[in-house]
Parts: structure tokens; sequence; C-alpha cells
């Protein structure tokens, strides 16, 4: 596979073989997915306290929702319903930004 490089004084076609291309977009997709971490932890971490709690546990821990609502003193069923309004309120936050 070529590729065309410009620079000010010259163009010269590169070859680049398929392990290198590949090697890009892995780079690629891992820089984007990063930066999607990240985004995500630092809304995070602007929720209520109860909201952060429960998705900090529900994230980095992969506790089920028995154990977080004992840990929280909350009923399942309120672990559950914190955990969804929440990703409707990130997914909101995503859209609103322009990612989505």
């Amino acid at each position: 596979m070529s590729f065309i490089i410009c620079t000010k004084s010259k163009k010269r076609i590169s070859s680049l073989n398929e392990e290198q291309v590949e090697s890009s977009t892995n780079l690629i997709s891992e820089f984007f997915q990063q930066e999607q971490k990240r985004w995500l932890y630092e809304h995070i971490y602007q929720l209520p306290d109860k909201e952060k709690q429960v998705m900090l546990l529900s994230l980095e821990t992969s506790l089920n929702d028995a154990f977080i609502s004992e840990m929280l003193g909350l009923s399942v069923e309120n672990i559950r319903v914190i955990r969804h309004r929440v990703k409707k309120k990130l997914i909101k936050q995503y859209q609103k930004e322009g990612y989505l």
C-alpha cells in the first residue's frame, strides 16, 4: 500500500506494509478508547455522591448489584434505577457535547 507524503520541499511516495497500517489503526483506536474513558470518568466524578458511588462500584469493581446495595445501604432496585438514570444523563451530555 502506498501513501503520498507531502512536505514543503518535495512529494514522495512511502510504502507501508499491512502490519504498519494495522499498527497505526490500532494506536488510533486505542487513543479514542482512552479519550472516551477519560470523558466518562471526568463526568462520573461530577455526579452527586450516591450516583458517583454506584457508577464507580459498577465500573471499577465488577461487583453485582446485591453486593453494591449492601455496601451502600440501598435496595437492589434502587441501585438499578440510579445506574439507569445516570447512564441516560451521561448519554444526553455526550450528545450535547457533539460526540454522538
